[in-house]
């Protein structure tokens, strides 16, 4: 059974991880090599993910090229029953637009407070932003194997873009079964 959320409930629940400080963002070179860079993230009520970076890093490169990338949020374990972490699809932009970048800015801002200090890095580095488009929490603390997945859906209704997450089938290797 396919579950619909909006992007803050959603968001609330994968609060924990959002949290955390740090992404792999997985972007691919003009030659097909993977390239992978851990960033700081914030993230903001619709679940994109702002980050900055040198616009002329190997990442900034792809992304310029190729938007497409992927990403996984986690903290380390020591022990594999304790792995839990989201992976994720989605495309990743250049944030330019003045009241896109204020907003940006200020929810990284107050997840880290520090940057205030730190304007002279910010102007030399361009602000991004990853949507995902598919999630997967990967929780082995319910048990090994356990998933829940999510699809965003857009859809413009009204003259307003309107984003829904659908959850699809919850997977639980250890019980051998797949809900949904």
């Amino acid at each position: 059974m396919e579950r619909v959320l909006e992007p803050a409930e959603l968001k609330s629940s994968l609060e924990i991880l959002l949290g955390l400080s740090t992404m792999t963002l997985a972007t691919t070179g003009p030659d097909g090599e993977a390239h992978a860079a851990d960033v700081y993230f914030a993230s903001d009520a619709q679940l994109t993910l702002f980050f900055f970076s040198a616009a002329e890093s190997q990442h900034g490169s792809d992304i310029h090229r190729e938007p497409r990338a992927a990403a996984t949020i986690h903290a380390a374990r020591d022990q594999w029953e304790q792995i839990l972490g989201l992976q994720m699809r989605g495309n990743c932009s250049e944030i330019s637009a003045p009241a896109v970048w204020q907003q940006a800015w200020d929810v990284y801002l107050a997840k880290f407070p520090f940057v205030s200090d730190l304007e002279e890095v910010i102007k030399v580095n361009q602000l991004y932003g990853f949507t995902p488009k598919w999630i997967r929490l990967v929780d082995n603390n319910q048990g090994f194997g356990y998933k829940q997945e999510w699809q965003l859906n857009e859809a413009v209704i009204g003259g307003e873009k309107v984003r829904q997450w659908a959850q699809y089938g919850i997977q639980d290797r250890e019980a051998g079964r797949v809900n949904g």
